[in-house]
């Protein structure tokens, strides 16, 4: 079982990261996100309803560790969609209230569900077989409205929350990343002036290409013979782009970590100039 989920949860992963660093779209990638899940979720369903638990303890652990740290990425990226489909037009103040009412609705529902909080993050077990088993519930301690509408072949009555909970946390730094950029003084003004031939030009790859390219320039040290970081330079490339690159550490790690190649698009570059200078010899 621990294999099987294992494998998956890896195969998951690896498909939420290419689709974060090669979409930049956030409806489109949550929609993406949302389906890998999706079909992820259904896999894990049909293995555990045929899979028979050794002993109560691996089915407490499933409930309680696994099945919620796959979901709750599908309940995050449900809330990421939400967020972006209603998100208000107009200027950062708006959207300052916006994704503030939904650092609020975060902290409301802690305050709802403190006891279960610090039950499950100080480690406590001594109800893990009514929480964490199917068919174990208790009434008395509390019922998600989405344990009644469970396949309870699939479903103890308090993982859902833990996934909950998982979800909350990651839209939390979700949440406070976008604050941060709101703040930042000076973020994304596009002033710089150019000559009056010049037309604008957008990056219209996605922003990770833009990050690879950029961590690339760095590390050869071809900007002010090598004094330039890595903040100015993304600075930089922000401004003549007309382009947010949010977290470009993040990203980095990503690709570090990307298993069909961490530098993608670079290998394109090399690729397409390859090409084109073959079709100028013949």
């Amino acid at each position: 079982m621990k294999t099987f989920c294992k494998q998956l949860e890896a195969r998951i992963q690896e498909d939420l990261g290419n689709i974060a660093l090669e979409v930049d779209h956030p409806i489109k990638r949550s929609e993406l996100s949302l389906h890998v899940l999706d079909v992820g979720l259904q896999s894990l369903k049909q293995f555990i309803v045929e899979y028979h638990f050794i002993d109560p303890a691996e089915e407490i652990l499933f409930f309680k560790e696994i099945k919620p740290t796959i979901y709750s990425k599908l309940i995050y990226h449900q809330a990421l969609y939400s967020l972006e489909v209603n998100k208000p037009g107009g200027n950062d103040k708006a959207m300052r209230r916006y994704l503030q009412k939904a650092q609020d609705h975060i902290n409301q529902y802690y305050k709802q569900n403190l006891e279960f909080y610090r039950y499950y993050r100080s480690g406590m077990t001594y109800l893990d077989e009514k929480f964490f088993r199917r068919g174990q519930y208790d009434f008395r301690l509390g019922l998600d409205n989405h344990y009644a509408d469970s396949d309870h072949r699939f479903s103890s009555s308090h993982d859902y929350r833990v996934a909950e909970m998982m979800a909350n946390e990651l839209l939390r730094l979700y949440l406070t990343d976008a604050l941060e950029a709101l703040s930042k003084p000076g973020k994304m003004d596009f002033s710089l002036q150019l000559p009056g031939q010049l037309s604008p030009m957008r990056w219209t790859a996605p922003k990770a290409a833009l990050t690879e390219l950029i961590y690339a320039l760095e590390s050869r040290h071809v900007f002010n013979n090598g004094q330039a970081d890595l903040k100015q330079i993304s600075d930089y490339f922000e401004c003549v782009f007309f382009i947010d690159l949010g977290n470009i550490y993040r990203v980095f790690q990503e690709l570090r970590i990307r298993k069909k190649g961490r530098t993608v698009f670079l290998d394109e570059l090399l690729d397409a100039l390859n090409n084109r200078m073959d079709d100028a010899d013949e």
